[in-house]
Order: structure tokens, then sequence, then C-alpha cells
């Protein structure tokens, strides 16, 4: 399933990102070592399904509302021009997780 997905714990935006298979994407980074992403142990999700047309404009809009930890200074390939692939982003102060839109 296409869209955008952010995890959060209970103090932050943990992460942002947008996908062609969001399940694919979020089994990925459960397999992940020593990340940024897992020290921040992430306990709450949401997603949005998104068209591909779409997704990389609103992960932007996500990245500047929810100030992301870690996608900061992190670019897409796709707003570099290299196409739409994976996009990670994290984000701050969630309280509790609310709907992306």
């Amino acid at each position: 399933m296409p869209g955008v997905y952010g995890l959060s714990n209970a103090r932050e935006w943990v992460f942002v990102g947008g996908s062609d298979d969001i399940r694919a994407t979020l089994l990925g980074h459960l397999q992940e070592g020593n990340t940024t992403l897992k020290s921040r142990a992430p306990t709450g999700f949401t997603f949005e399904i998104c068209h591909p047309s779409q997704r990389a404009a609103r992960v932007s809009r996500l990245v500047a509302e929810l100030s992301p930890v870690c996608n900061r200074g992190i670019v897409s390939k796709d707003a570099r021009g290299e196409g739409e692939k994976n996009y990670l982003w994290a984000g701050a102060s969630p309280g509790i997780l609310r709907p992306l839109g």
C-alpha cells in the first residue's frame, strides 16, 4: 500500500516517511540494527494512503509541520529529481499520536 507514515514515542515524532509499500518499509525498520530510529524507541504508528505523485509534497509538509528529529538535513530522492522510492523523516512533539492530515 503506497502512502506516508509516521512513527512516534511518548515525547516526539520519531520518523515520518513515504513508501510504495508501507508494510514492507516498516518491516525493514524493525530489522535495522543500531540506528537513530531504533534508539528513539518508537511505540506509535499512523499512516495515510497517498498517491505516489503527491507523496513527496505531503511528506515535505509533514516534515515542516512536525519538525522531525531524524529527518533534519535529509532531502528526498524525489526532491533531488532522482525519482520516488522511500522517504525517511522523523519529528518532535506528538504528545498523543494524531492522524497525519
